[in-house]
């Protein structure tokens, strides 16, 4: 707010609140990515979750503004009836908690996240395979990391958002995961692009800092400073322009992160997502998506699922499956003694 103040144009290569869209108390911001609505990742994360036909999710949240914000967005566009291009469907979400966080150091609380774990149903009509979890990647590995220490509902389908999808554990490393492991995380994360300007910087990076994959939202970055430098530069030769309203009236078709094109609110527009699996290479590309329900394209069969393992042929069900009601003791015993007065009723008349 300091920078509208002073009428400083501003460009976020990562931020998705969906406050941020208010141009009453933020004019002069702008972004390269969608606010975490139905206009861009919560909107992906329905497209992504019918793709697979499921319609009954779990959602976990982390006691964190952006988590609870992000599951309230999700919440919005997926619960009750719909009709698109996937059919009729109504949106469930079966089961919800939220795990305590540390007030003063920030972190994720132990003792919370074995609470909430073993507080969740196994009752299979009111329980999901799949369960959400917009939390940021800090507070999801600990998550993560305890539910396997717990065996926790060993079949669970974590489904997340770019905040920790596509990412590491604190420290960079997943070490507490077995080698070749296949946990079968599977979520959103910035668009993986592939055209010559990425491929060409991504050349350079690796050549130069010998990296071997750009960090989340580095490809955001750099377009972001490459868009307000033009910005900067064509208002300062061009009376009445300022520097946000040239960046929002531009499209870029050599962004490192794709082709750029701002809303009139200064948000990303039809921003797309990379769908990525964890299996025992690490994190996959297995398709993309975009906030339109019946857009998002998956290569299926690349997909590594939970316990089910890796090249499946039937994408799991979100829904466990409900074991047969048996017939209690005393119609058991009921039904063979109604069966003979019957038959001694039968017998007696047929003399």
């Amino acid at each position: 707010r300091l920078t509208g103040v002073e009428e400083v144009a501003q460009v976020s290569p990562s931020a998705t609140s969906g406050k941020l869209s208010d141009k009453d108390r933020y004019p002069f911001f702008s972004r390269l990515v969608a606010p975490h609505d139905e206009t861009g990742e919560a909107g992906a994360m329905v497209a992504l979750l019918r793709a697979f036909g499921w319609d009954r999710i779990t959602i976990l949240t982390a006691d964190t503004q952006f988590s609870k914000d992000w599951a309230t967005d999700l919440r919005k566009i997926w619960t009750g009836p719909h009709n698109d291009e996937t059919g009729s469907w109504t949106g469930e979400v079966i089961y919800s908690d939220t795990i305590r966080v540390d007030a003063v150091t920030g972190t994720i609380d132990q003792e919370s996240i074995e609470q909430t774990l073993a507080n969740i149903p196994t009752d299979p009509r009111s329980n999901s395979r799949v369960i959400v979890l917009p939390v940021h990647n800090t507070d999801a590995f600990p998550i993560l990391k305890t539910a396997r220490e717990m065996s926790f509902q060993p079949e669970t389908i974590w489904v997340g958002p770019s905040a920790w999808i596509g990412r590491d554990d604190v420290g960079g490393e997943l070490d507490w995961l077995p080698p070749y492991a296949s946990p079968g995380w599977i979520g959103l994360a910035p668009l993986r692009n592939d055209n010559e300007y990425a491929e060409a910087f991504k050349k350079k990076v690796e050549d130069e800092l010998e990296w071997t994959d750009l960090p989340t939202y580095a490809a955001e970055m750099v377009d972001s400073i490459v868009l307000l430098a033009k910005a900067i530069d064509i208002a300062r030769t061009s009376p009445g322009k300022d520097a946000t309203t040239v960046l929002r009236d531009m499209v870029y078709e050599r962004g490192i992160s794709g082709r750029v094109e701002f809303t009139a609110s200064g948000d990303r527009k039809d921003p797309q997502y990379s769908v990525l699996n964890y299996g025992p290479n690490g994190w996959k590309e297995v398709g993309v998506a975009s906030p339109k329900v019946g857009s998002a394209s998956i290569q299926e069969e690349d997909i590594c699922w939970a316990s089910l393992g890796c090249s499946v042929q039937e994408v799991p069900s979100d829904k466990y499956p409900v074991p047969k009601q048996k017939l209690p003791v005393w119609v058991l015993v009921l039904i063979p003694i109604i069966c003979l007065a019957l038959l001694a009723i039968a017998f007696k008349y047929w003399r």
